[in-house]
């Protein structure tokens, strides 16, 4: 019984990280039509750059933080410099731009990093062990899981219960409608579809 509740756990944080990686792709191409493969890469660089500053830094939450940052401006840069070109001529363009960007971004993973697996030892409480009802699992997959549930809660609360979640639904449902009604679509998504609507 308590192998099975251990592979249920694991399946739930297994499930938790495909959520995270999921959940992104999944609003990207609901809210800004941009069908992203080199989502999953962009993932992999996030990992890599942490496992940099935490070898340079030795602080492990400060990596949890600074490395989203940095992808978030990468991201900001990659849609500023190259989807911003091709979105408006349609999701194929999408797909084989943002294909070649995860095939290249790959690339440059193995070229800096090289092809081993890489490890870091987690610090603090999370490198502990948690005891229930006799079955001992680690603390660092359970903070996975519980990032993985606060951060669908957040969504949800952000999306269901916020102004800006009603605008970001309503734009999605009817975009034409939203700008006639003043709504500056552009600057919410952040899109290339700046020249579609009016100012």
């Amino acid at each position: 019984m308590s192998q099975i509740i251990i592979f249920g756990l694991h399946g739930l944080t297994y499930a938790g990280l495909l959520f995270l990686i999921a959940s992104g792709l999944t609003i990207v191409f609901g809210m800004m039509r941009i069908l992203n493969f080199a989502h999953a890469s962009f993932y992999m660089l996030g990992a890599y750059l942490s496992y940099t500053l935490f070898l340079m830094t030795g602080q492990f939450w400060a990596c949890l933080i600074i490395s989203p940052a940095i992808l978030f401006f990468i991201g900001v840069l990659v849609e500023r410099v190259l989807i911003r070109k091709v979105h408006s001529l349609g999701l194929v363009y999408d797909l084989l731009l943002t294909f070649g960007l995860g095939y290249v971004l790959g690339e440059i993973v193995k070229w800096i990093w090289g092809t081993m697996p890489l490890s870091v030892k987690v610090q603090g409480f999370l490198a502990g062990s948690l005891t229930v009802l006799g079955i001992t699992y680690p603390v660092y997959r359970l903070f996975i899981l519980l990032v993985a549930l606060a951060i669908g809660i957040g969504l949800a609360l952000i999306l269901f219960r916020t102004t800006l979640g009603i605008v970001i639904r309503a734009t999605v449902d009817d975009s034409e409608m939203c700008n006639a009604l003043g709504i500056n679509i552009p600057m919410i998504f952040g899109c290339s579809t700046s020249t579609t609507f009016v100012q």
